[in-house]
């Protein structure tokens, strides 16, 4: 827990000198999980998908381009799916720490404070907890070599804007996101995230 508090301090000094604004977000995430053992996908269990929570809070520094704005932050995320096979049941819980860098570019805007824009970014994640059921059986994955190590997660979406006053704006957007696990380890499992997700947050500016 050290790592993410230091994180966290070091995000608000920074934000302190330079920020435009902050934020926080909450979100779904609906997530199927994809297998590939040997580079060959592992196809005769049925996967669903399931359902997880989303938390991020982050800057925004100023930029000279009033439509284009830069966001770091720090995420929580729950990445969960289930499967079945026979009369087997799956699945699996799994809740991951991250650093996450987007690109977010206005693309249209209204007299009544309502806008719409793009984003784009990647989030580099860490496992810090995860189980898997077999039917009835508990398992500890968190040192499971599917899930351990970073995780890669390209994200792109679309967020709609609502001005309250002039520091405050509340947003509300869906991404869709696939994260990748054990990338650069061509000889392992490869785990695939494809991820559904509805936030909703609030940002507030303080210059």
């Amino acid at each position: 827990m050290k790592k993410p508090l230091l994180l966290l301090i070091a995000l608000f000094g920074i934000s302190n000198l330079y920020a435009q604004n902050i934020f926080i977000r909450t979100a779904k995430n609906f997530t199927n999980y994809d297998f590939k053992v040997d580079n060959a996908a592992t196809s005769s269990l049925e996967y669903r998908a399931g359902s997880g929570s989303f938390y991020e809070i982050g800057y925004s520094p100023s930029s000279q381009d009033n439509k284009l704005t830069y966001q770091v932050s720090l995420t929580y995320n729950e990445f969960n799916a289930a499967a079945s096979k026979d009369i087997s049941s799956y699945s699996w819980q799994t809740r991951y720490a991250g650093l996450q860098n987007i690109a977010d570019y206005s693309i249209l805007g209204f007299d009544n404070g309502i806008s719409l824009s793009l984003n784009a970014g990647v989030n580099l994640g860490q496992i810090i907890s995860g189980e898997q059921f077999i039917n009835t059986q508990y398992y500890d994955i968190s040192d499971s070599k599917e899930f351990k190590g970073v995780l890669l997660q390209g994200i792109v979406g679309l967020n709609a804007n609502f001005d309250v006053s002039r520091k405050v704006t509340y947003s509300v957007g869906c991404n869709y996101s696939k994260a990748y696990n054990n990338i650069l380890d061509s000889e392992s499992s490869q785990l695939t995230m494809n991820t559904l997700q509805i936030n909703f947050g609030f940002h507030y500016d303080i210059n």
